[in-house]
């Protein structure tokens, strides 16, 4: 099973319409996805993989007349970025899931919160992120500050140091909570089964859950995992290509298609390889993405960025 998480950036979350069911394409949605993942789900074999589009990757916009950010298709309903994601990745959506900010806080809480380890005293002064180091206990707005930290800043050797990866770091921090809430679950939920029941009532509260995917479900699959361990989720980033100042559309990243085929074999397939960050390669194909409707200027590219290897300032879940 695939399910296409979007968590969008609106405190007030989706309408009503879009949190019946995604079919409608019509729905005036006014929200961008500020985090958009999609969450395999193998039972026969206990893998869950997570696989994370970045916020800024351009590509062609479903029941739209071009491309654009794919944070952007949320804009036209759930139907639009689930079209956008199978067309554009290459990957069958089986559910679709949305959460907005108070979704996060309230799934947390629901949980007593998450635990997360910072090697060094932690903040981003956009999110809100301000931890000590060691092996802290979260509540849900603090999990929420983590997991929108794009500005992140660690104290070590006397000076706040830098993050410069901004988004791809972010991506990182929220497979971070999503590790950290599963070992949460693992530990005070998924072993009770009226903890699991309550905590699953609480959690379709929280979050826009399609019809294709039920409370039994939900329930099922929860009890097929009790055993699962966020060390065991395996996660990937979608390689892109930085372009900057693209027109409009500022700075967008471009698939790049060659690594992208190769990415989602694997996330499909479960396999893994080792993760890297390449350097810049303008001769590197990428997919299709017209620019003649709309006088774009050529595309100058960048560095590819591809799923790289957790730097030793990052959080950990503990």
């Amino acid at each position: 099973m695939n399910i296409l998480v979007a968590g969008t950036d609106s405190r007030k979350g989706l309408t009503s319409q879009q949190q019946k069911s995604y079919g409608n394409t019509t729905v005036a949605g006014g929200n961008r996805s500020d985090a958009t993942m999609i969450v395999r789900v193998v039972p026969g074999s206990q893998k869950i993989s997570v696989l994370s589009i970045p916020y800024d990757t351009f590509v062609p916009i479903y029941g739209t007349n071009g491309p654009n950010k794919i944070s952007d298709a949320l804009n036209y309903g759930p139907n639009a970025l689930v079209k956008t994601v199978e067309q554009s990745i290459g990957i069958p959506i089986n559910a679709y899931v949305g959460v907005n900010f108070n979704g996060v806080i309230n799934l947390v809480q629901s949980l007593g919160g998450i635990k997360v380890n910072f090697p060094y005293p932690s903040k981003d002064p956009k999110s809100g992120l301000n931890e000590p180091a060691g092996c802290q206990l979260l509540n849900g707005t603090q999990a929420l500050a983590l997991a929108r930290s794009r500005y992140f800043y660690y104290y070590k050797n006397g000076a706040w140091q830098y993050d410069p990866t901004s988004g791809f770091g972010r991506i990182h921090r929220q497979h971070t909570v999503i590790r950290a809430m599963i070992n949460k679950a693992k530990a005070s939920v998924l072993s009770n089964p009226l903890a699991l029941n309550a905590f699953i009532g609480n959690a379709v509260q929280n979050v826009a859950i399609n019809s294709r995917l039920s409370l039994s479900q939900l329930a099922h699959l929860a009890l097929e995992f009790r055993s699962f361990s966020g060390s065991n989720l395996t996660t990937y980033t979608y390689p892109t290509q930085i372009v900057n100042n693209y027109g409009k559309y500022g700075d967008v990243l471009f698939p790049v298609k060659s690594l992208d085929s190769k990415v989602v074999s694997e996330f499909l397939s479960g396999s893994t390889t080792t993760p890297s960050s390449a350097g810049a390669n303008s001769s590197t194909t990428t997919t299709g993405v017209s620019s003649s409707s709309s006088n774009l200027p050529p595309a100058v590219k960048g560095s590819i960025v591809q799923n790289r290897t957790l730097p030793s300032f990052d959080p950990t879940a503990c």
